[in-house]
């Protein structure tokens, strides 16, 4: 009796298993109803509602107040607070997000970090209206192109202000490749090409292509 005991799996690892999937099934609705352009009422409800049953299921899930998905938890719960104008709500959610920042795993991404900022950013709109945005306009500026896409659909900013960041990273890396070819160019010139020796002269024209 006492081995069949023993051999019981422990109920904390089921309940655990089934917090972390339906954390991140309510996760993810809470996300697509905060990315939506506009939202009924009960959409409304139900984006903050899905937001903060994510958040505290993830906490069964993990064990923990402070990982990774604590963090993106918070965040979700300050941005869909912020889009019900729950102003203390959002500012709450943020304040733990920031205190998340912390954490250490291999999977946090500049997104995460970025992220953080937006949502410190909806939060101060929400209370005060207003807020310096140059920080994080900065900080969207290293995000990829489909990263900038689904900030787009979070941050209240005109379209415009999103071309203009996608245009600086644009010419960012224009600006950054051109020195690179010039310096390739630079390194093929130091290394004049002898004409009595076809092979040395095809290797350099190679480098000068590459370059």
């Amino acid at each position: 009796m006492h081995g069949q005991r023993n051999e019981r799996a422990d109920p904390r690892i089921e309940q655990r298993a089934c917090a972390r999937l339906l954390a991140r099934r309510f996760e993810a609705r809470a996300w697509d109803l905060i990315e939506q352009r506009a939202r009924t009422r009960m959409e409304r409800t139900e984006m903050v509602d899905a937001a903060h049953a994510a958040r505290a299921l993830w906490r069964v899930a993990t064990g923990t107040l402070g990982s990774l998905e604590m963090l993106r938890a918070h965040q979700a719960v300050a941005c869909a607070a912020a889009k019900a104008g729950d102003a203390e709500g959002a500012r709450a959610a943020a304040r733990l997000a920031t205190a998340c920042s912390w954490v250490d795993s291999p999977d946090l991404t500049t997104f995460d970090r970025v992220m953080t900022m937006a949502t410190e950013h909806l939060a101060a709109l929400a209370h005060n209206g207003f807020t310096d945005p140059e920080p994080l306009m900065r900080a969207v500026l290293t995000l990829t192109p489909p990263e900038r896409e689904r900030m787009s659909h979070l941050l209240p900013w005109p379209e415009e202000r999103f071309a203009l960041a996608s245009s600086v990273g644009t010419a960012k890396a224009g600006r950054e490749s051109a020195r690179s070819t010039g310096a390739g160019d630079l390194r093929a010139a130091a290394v004049p090409a002898r004409r009595d020796h076809p092979a040395r002269t095809a290797s350099t024209g190679a480098l000068t292509a590459t370059g």
